[in-house]
């Protein structure tokens, strides 16, 4: 059986069911500099949480709402990780001096060429910033959703229902 392309999958492959696409480097997160690999989320649920760019209100009240629910994503032992192409230093810099940010527990890293979003189908070519969508990565390394939001935000409410909607088995 095929998976259904999305409509925001320009051609190719559709990355759901596929590997979550590798990445290691460095990681702002929970005040510090830290050595991130995908490979060592192995065994937990991810969220890869893309956002258009650091120090823009759009951005601010969207990780300010992921922030205010680490707790029930830690409990579900899921991991967060949010991405776009400003460094990490942009996002020390925007985490340390933004209200509602410096509390972060969770990883940010940096996509400055899109080689994460592009290999997910979620970079726009020319575009000045990156897209708002959220990917949902299982234990064993696979995409197993992509949600795009056209209106900018994704309510991290919805983004918990449906990992427990996956891990329930009542989404395929």
């Amino acid at each position: 059986m095929s998976t259904p392309q999305h409509p925001w999958t320009p051609s190719g492959a559709d990355p759901v069911g596929r590997p979550v696409p590798r990445f290691a480097g460095e990681a702002w997160m929970d005040g510090a500099f830290h050595h991130l690999d995908v490979e060592t989320l192995r065994g937990r649920w991810v969220v890869l949480l893309f956002y258009p760019r650091d120090f823009s209100e759009d951005a601010d009240a969207q990780l300010a709402a992921f922030a205010a629910l680490q707790e029930p994503f830690e409990h579900r032992g899921v991991a967060i990780v949010a991405l776009n192409r400003d460094s990490v230093y942009t996002h020390r810099a925007w985490t340390q001096t933004t209200a509602g940010l410096d509390g972060l527990r969770f990883a940010l890293i940096e996509d400055a060429q899109e080689r994460i979003a592009g290999e997910l189908r979620l970079a726009d070519a020319g575009a000045a910033t990156s897209r708002c969508a959220v990917v949902l990565v299982d234990p064993a390394g696979l995409v197993r959703r992509i949600d795009a939001s056209s209106s900018g935000r994704v309510d991290p409410h919805d983004v918990l229902r449906e990992i427990d909607a996956l891990v329930d088995g009542d989404l395929s």
